[in-house]
C-alpha cells in the first residue's frame, strides 16, 4: 500500500496514511524504510514529532517540518520566495523568520476561528508550493501525543492534500492504554480521509515487492 501511495505522489496526487500498532512493533522502522524508498525515487522527506508532555507545544511536528525545510533550502532567499505572502502567518509557527527576513509583516489580528483558518490555509499553501518544486513525504511521528492544534491542522491538510504531490504519513501507538487515555475517538475519528495501515510484522518492509513464488 505504501509503495502505491509513493507512486501516486510522483504522479501529482497526495494522500494521508496512518500507521497504527502496539509499542515496539516496528512503526518507526516502517517510516524509516519508507523514507529510504522515497529518497530512491526522488521524493524529499521532512520529519516532525509529537512528544509526551503535560504542556505540549502547539503544532510542534509541523514546526519541525518547516524548520527542516528551511534548513535544507538551497538558499534563504529561495525559502523567502516560497513563503510569499504567507510569511506573516507562517512566522506565527516560526518566530525566527522575523529575525531572518526583515520584510515579513506581522500576522493579522482576527478572531480565534478565522485566525486558525488563515494559518491552516497558509501552511497548506506553503506545503503545496514546496511540493511543486519536488514531491514531498511528510512524516509525523507519535501522533498519539499530538495536541489539538496539530490534529486540527492535519485534518485540514487531509481534506486538501490530494491536490498536491505530498504524502503525509503518521504513526501512532494503538494499544489499550492509549485507546483508553488519549487516542480514541478524539484523534483517529477526526481523519476520515486518511488511509490506515497496521504495523504487525517486524521483518516485513511494506515498500518492497513480494518475490514471486
Amino acid at each position: 500500500m505504501l509503495r502505491r501511495h509513493l507512486n501516486q505522489v510522483r504522479d501529482g496526487k497526495g494522500s494521508v496514511v496512518l500507521i497504527g500498532g502496539a509499542a515496539g512493533v516496528g512503526k518507526t522502522r516502517i517510516a524509516i524504510e519508507l523514507a529510504v524508498e522515497a529518497a530512491r525515487v526522488g521524493i524529499t522527506t521532512l520529519v516532525g514529532r509529537c512528544y509526551d508532555r503535560e504542556d505540549p507545544v502547539p503544532f510542534v511536528p509541523f514546526v519541525e517540518i518547516l524548520e527542516a525545510a528551511l534548513e535544507r533550502a538551497s538558499s534563504r532567499v529561495g525559502f523567502r520566495a516560497l513563503l510569499g505572502t504567507d510569511a506573516g502567518e507562517i512566522s506565527r509557527l516560526m518566530p525566527q523568520l522575523s529575525r531572518l527576513f526583515t520584510d515579513i509583516p506581522g500576522a493579522m489580528e482576527l478572531g480565534p476561528a478565522q485566525s486558525q483558518w488563515i494559518l491552516f490555509k497558509a501552511v497548506g499553501d506553503l506545503i503545496g508550493r514546496m511540493a511543486a518544486g519536488n514531491p514531498l513525504l511528510l512524516l509525523l511521528e507519535d501522533l498519539h501525543w499530538a495536541d489539538q492544534g496539530t490534529l486540527a491542522l492535519l485534518e485540514h491538510l487531509a481534506r486538501n492534500v490530494y491536490k498536491i504531490p505530498a504524502l503525509i504519513v503518521s504513526n501512532y501507538r494503538d494499544d489499550e492504554e492509549i485507546r483508553n487515555r488519549v487516542f480514541r475517538p478524539r484523534q483517529q475519528n477526526r481523519l476520515p480521509q486518511a488511509h490506515r495501515a497496521c504495523a504487525m510484522a517486524p521483518r516485513r518492509n511494506p515498500c518492497r515487492k513480494r518475490p514471486p513464488r
